[in-house]
């Protein structure tokens, strides 16, 4: 009797196992993360929001004083057609690309939230990339009509683009060399007399640091991706650049400074000609740049784009390659 028992308790255990398995992982070597393991992540995650931030994020107040509540009883499991739709983007972004940048599809880790978090944008914390019901909905009637390059386009890009963000985190030193070595950003430990504006600035996990100044032709220019002053919630925002004074790594925004609408400052609009969305930090420059990069290398799109930041970069990655 006892060993039957006992072989019952092993069955169950390993049935229990397998549902584990399939829960979190498939054969495209991508993990999507049950609602638990979520939890667990987003626990230990510092969320650095001002008041604007919590506010336009519609956090009810029973959770400000443990934000990530909020986020955990938000999350949702994947089904099986969300799995399916994914794999099908990814694999078939993969068979259109060369060898050598498939790296960027290593060890892909998914969580899916409710549509009203976040605005519904996809963003990373950690190695993880968080989507939305919506998000993979859309991939649907790309899938029934079988258009595929269209689904690589509009939804497969954003994927390339959080998984530079995973990749940023990873390879930091790297990213930094780009910023600074091929680009013309420079990071300071403070922005001097920066105190109105810090409370207005949009918190964005992809680029938690804002303290980044653009330095070229003689110009500096702190760039920031503010609310608007009616903002009702965080996609109401306003990219702008600000002339600052520098002096090495001392930086000071001059008394009466005005907010330029970023694209239209010339030394920025010309070193990142056409680049008129996700500007507004380099982690963001840097994600949206790839992701044009893989586009073209797939040939999907954006045949003929470049700028000086663009050919700068293709410069660092055959480095990074190597």
């Amino acid at each position: 009797m006892i060993k039957v028992v006992i072989l019952i308790l092993i069955i169950f255990i390993i049935l229990y196992l397998i549902k584990r398995f399939k829960e979190s992982f498939n054969s495209n070597d991508i993990t999507y993360l049950n609602t638990n393991n979520v939890c667990s992540i987003l626990k230990n995650i510092d969320y650095k929001y001002n008041k604007l931030d919590i506010k336009l994020r519609h956090i009810p107040p029973e959770y400000h004083t443990n934000i990530y509540k909020f986020y955990c009883d938000h999350l949702l499991d994947f089904t099986d057609l969300d799995k399916k739709l994914l794999g099908w983007v990814i694999e078939a972004m993969k068979s259109k690309l060369p060898k050598h940048l498939l790296f960027i599809f290593n060890s892909i880790k998914f969580a899916k939230f409710r549509n009203n978090v976040e605005n519904g944008y996809p963003h990373t914390n950690y190695d993880v990339i968080f989507i939305t019901d919506s998000f993979i909905s859309d991939l649907l009637g790309y899938y029934n009509n079988n258009n595929i390059n269209g689904a690589i386009e509009n939804i497969g890009a954003i994927i390339i683009h959080e998984c530079v963000h995973v990749l940023q985190r990873k390879e930091s030193i790297a990213f930094n060399e780009l910023y600074s070595k091929y680009w013309k950003f420079v990071k300071v430990a403070k922005i001097h007399n920066n105190e109105s504006i810090s409370k207005k600035i949009r918190y964005n996990p992809d680029g938690p640091d804002t303290n980044w100044v653009f330095s070229f032709r003689g110009k500096h220019i702190y760039i920031l991706s503010i609310y608007d002053s009616g903002a009702n919630n965080i996609s109401q925002v306003n990219i702008i650049g600000i002339y600052v004074e520098r002096t090495g790594d001392t930086v000071v925004i001059p008394s009466g400074a005005k907010q330029h609408k970023l694209t239209d400052m010339k030394e920025f609009a010309e070193y990142f000609e056409h680049l008129y969305g996700n500007h507004y930090h380099p982690n963001e420059i840097s994600a949206e740049l790839m992701s044009i990069y893989y586009l073209k290398a797939m040939k999907i799109s954006h045949e003929d784009y470049t700028n000086i930041g663009y050919r700068n970069m293709l410069v660092w990655l055959n480095k990074f390659l190597k």
